[in-house]
């Protein structure tokens, strides 16, 4: 057979299409932020979203609502039109950014990967382009609906017209591009949201270049408008970023007193006399005494309102192995590129004291919305992961810290399309591709994460140590206990009624000369005898030694009467002594219940030992009961017996396990329905047998980073104190049923039941330790301390809430949890 040979092609399906429209363009606002580009691209002043989800557009009136982007640029040509648009992935922009060129008017472009007509079939089904070139008198229209492309089997077979009118006297150059027939209008619908989501295409701290977004939903048009400057000043620690052409990355930094501020009320009276007083010169003045400050050349503020600046310089080479050679250290330089990041502290008394803002609670929204460090290329928001700097990694291992927290630092990171062209975003602009370009600008970002932490932690324990400094005073007694230092006052204060013996003798004496050289002044004036010149001089001393002594004398009453003061002191040390005593003895209980504590962890892997082995001879059991298959109900029914009481018994041990000593370091992220739902569980598996009951309500459920045994241990605190009351309620018949409500409201959980309340006696001590109005054997009142305690830790706190039940008691306790919020 003769062989032949058929010409054939690569062909296209136009699914092709909507499945790059699907994995490339995550969502509408990316769909958005593409088509925003193009405009930019073509040296636009502005770009005007007009979203309407209520009607369609005048040519297609029946459409599902449509969304037009409106610009200024130079317009398309016709063959602009056919090389752009309708040829897929032909990128002419990623040809020019290759070459070094620019645009018209200079801009180096941000699209290169054609995506904006893919962004456009993300947002709705029908589009029109209507644009008017500069420099011709016309304009060019194209419409198609991306549904009849399923009609076809190649795209080639898709004939798209162009129409082509001669432009009107107003028509000015420029494109709109609309699409209608919208696949998301719920979404589109939420003025809020979008007005949200539109802010953070662009950069809030400076926005774009001689670019302009203007934007409309429903006609309500939508506030666009950068960082207000009032926010930035709130922040407590500022960085500016500058990495060179050097490939040197400048840190320069500055920090407020404010940002030592106390968390703890009792601290910040000292804070404010050892501090605040002299504007932290004192406290500065100790700082720069640390070697590591003159590594970052520590210095007063120059700018009003601040307290201290620094500077370090990270090298890129000090980044790079040892083993690479020069050359290769340079060689994947991301480009030059700058930033800034700010830190903030969201409680109320710091806020007020920074001053700036008008609402603590606007201040705290602010910051939730723009939380982090975003990534901007010429002024267009690069999507990252949330925390791409991971901020949250290091802080939630655990222990101090001292560094950049998520939730409070909001920053910018600002690239060019022309200093930065190899960071290559990825496909679907959802991060960079991972080359050394972008490995080497992760490695200077982390040294910038570092070197935070390093003098933020410089500046906060230095704090400490010169707390404790201006507190110790420069004796012996340093190094003595408490209560030999009460008896030493008590000594010092008893010695002080024999001196004012002494002062008063003094005294006395003093009166005695005082009275006796007035008569003889007065004697010899009165005799009116001449004197000579000794006699004079005499009589002048004696003159002169009388005012003198009634001086002392006066002075002599005046310490008297202070040493008798002092006396009056004399109780202190005994009081002193009376409450190092108590304190003691509180310390001694606390010592059992940490011995009670340590017991229950060795008593719990015991037990979970000892139901694992009655868990497998059980199932021997079972297996020969089955295989000699025994009548007897008994036996068969005290086998299931058993296996309930060890699923029981692991179900208690689980419960505990979190707070035992090998887990209770562990951090991990918490949906706090899931957590309350197993405490939950466990309160009414305990409470079966009783007409005790526990109801949970989740208004907004929330995502926590805590550990799991310290969740655990404050929420059964609050349930077994509730469990107490509820019992005795219900044993004296003066509740037929106990209730424990807890509700989740954000990072805010309530803890309330039906019981009594707290007694007001007790409301303002609650959460001091030993405060208890159980009766002794059935409560050391360190529950709520305790959690107190745990809570502050992370941040967090309780407090007990001023609503009063029908008792007209306080009754619910409000958890708060914002501290760990999960980034």
């Amino acid at each position: 057979m003769t062989e032949t040979v058929s010409s054939a092609s690569l062909e296209v399906h136009p699914s092709v299409l909507f499945k790059l429209g699907e994995d490339l363009i995550s969502d509408e606002i990316q769909a958005l932020a593409e088509l925003l580009k193009n405009s930019y691209d073509a040296d636009s002043g502005y770009a005007i979203v007009r979203i309407v989800t209520t009607s369609g557009p005048t040519d297609f009136p029946e459409d599902r609502g449509y969304v037009e982007v409106h610009d200024n640029g130079h317009g398309m040509t016709e063959e602009d039109i056919r090389r752009g648009w309708l040829t897929v992935s032909n990128s002419i922009k990623s040809r020019m950014k290759g070459r070094g060129e620019t645009t018209k008017g200079g801009r180096t472009p941000l699209g290169d990967k054609g995506l904006g007509r893919l962004g456009a079939q993300r947002l709705g089904n029908r589009l029109t382009i209507i644009t008017t070139p500069d420099g011709e008198e016309v304009t060019h229209t194209v419409t198609f609906d991306w549904r009849t492309f399923r009609d076809y089997e190649r795209l080639s077979d898709i004939d798209l017209s162009i129409r082509t009118s001669k432009r009107s006297d107003d028509a000015r150059h420029g494109t709109i591009i609309q699409v209608s027939d919208l696949r998301e209008l719920d979404r589109l619908q939420n003025v809020a949201e979008v007005q949200r989501s539109l802010a953070k295409i662009v950069s809030p701290y400076g926005g774009v270049a001689a670019f302009k977004i203007y934007g409309s939903v429903d006609g309500e048009d939508l506030d666009l408008d950068g960082l207000e400057a009032s926010l930035r000043q709130a922040a407590i620690i500022h960085y500016d970023l500058e990495y060179s052409v050097e490939n040197e990355l400048h840190i320069a930094g500055r920090a407020r007193l404010s940002h030592l501020f106390p968390n703890n009320k009792e601290d910040r009276p000292e804070f404010e006399r050892i501090c605040e007083a002299d504007d932290g010169a004192a406290l500065l003045e100790f700082l720069c005494e640390k070697p590591l400050a003159k590594d970052f050349q520590l210095r007063p503020a120059r700018d009003h309102g601040w307290w201290v600046e620094f500077q370090r310089t990270i090298r890129l080479a000090e980044l790079q192995p040892l083993s690479a050679s020069s050359e290769a250290r340079d060689t994947a330089s991301p480009g030059p590129f700058s930033g800034e990041i700010d830190v903030f502290n969201l409680r109320s008394e710091v806020a007020e004291r920074v001053g700036g803002i008008d609402s603590v609670r606007i201040l705290r929204k602010q910051i939730k919305d723009l939380t982090g460090v975003r990534i901007y290329r010429d002024g267009f928001n690069v999507r990252t992961a949330d925390d791409w700097l991971r901020l949250g990694h290091g802080w939630t291992s655990g222990g101090s810290w001292y560094g950049l927290r998520p939730r409070t630092t909001i920053g910018y990171i600002e690239l060019s399309a022309s200093d930065n062209a190899q960071l290559i975003e990825t496909t679907d602009r959802e991060g960079f591709s991972r080359t050394p370009h972008f490995e080497n600008f992760e490695k200077i970002m982390q040294k910038f994460v570092a070197t935070s932490h390093e003098i933020q932690e410089l500046i906060g324990r230095s704090w400490g140590e010169f707390r404790r400094k201006q507190a110790l005073p420069v004796d012996s007694t340093i190094s003595r206990s408490p209560r030999d230092l009460t008896k030493q006052l008590g000594k010092t204060l008893a010695v002080a009624e024999s001196q004012r013996e002494a002062l008063k003798t003094t005294r006395m004496n003093l009166e005695s000369a005082t009275e006796s050289a007035t008569e003889a002044v007065s004697h010899v004036v009165e005799s009116g005898a001449p004197l000579d010149e000794n006699a004079q001089e005499m009589l002048t001393s004696l003159t002169e030694f009388k005012k003198q002594a009634e001086v002392a004398a006066i002075a002599m009453k005046e310490r008297e009467q202070y040493i008798s003061e002092l006396e009056q002191q004399k109780h202190v040390g005994v009081r002193l002594q009376n409450e190092l005593d108590s304190t003691e003895d509180q310390l001694a209980l606390m010592y059992e219940t940490v011995g009670v504590g340590l017991a229950a962890e060795s008593l719990s892997h015991e037990i979970a030992n000892i139901a694992d082995r009655l868990a497998r001879r059980t199932s021997d059991v079972t297996k020969h009961l089955k295989n000699s298959r025994t009548e007897d109900r008994r036996i068969v029914n005290f086998v299931e017996h058993v296996k309930g009481s060890v699923t029981g018994l692991r179900r208690q041990i689980a419960h505990l396990a979190p707070s035992l000593r090998y887990v209770r370091e562990r951090r991990e992220h918490l949906l706090l329905s899931q957590a309350l739902h197993e405490v939950a569980d466990y309160f009414m598996a305990r409470w079966r047998a009783e007409d005790l009951h526990v109801n949970l309500s989740v208004i907004e459920d929330a995502t926590v980073v805590i550990n799991r045994g310290k969740i655990f241990q404050v929420f059964d605190n609050l349930l077994l104190n509730s469990e107490y009351w509820l019992r005795e309620e219900v044993r004296t018949g003066r509740m037929a049923r106990g209730e424990v409500t807890l509700s989740v409201d954000g990072t805010s959980v309530r803890v309330w039941d039906n019981g009594p309340g707290v007694e007001s006696e007790i409301e303002h001590s609650l959460f001091e330790p030993f405060t208890t109005r159980k009766p002794k054997g059935h409560g050391r009142g360190l529950g709520l301390f305790i959690s107190t305690q745990l809570l502050r830790s992370d941040g967090c706190g309780i407090a007990l809430l001023g609503d009063r039940n029908q008792f007209n008691r306080r009754y619910i306790f409000n958890v708060n949890l914002s501290g760990a919020v999960s980034s």
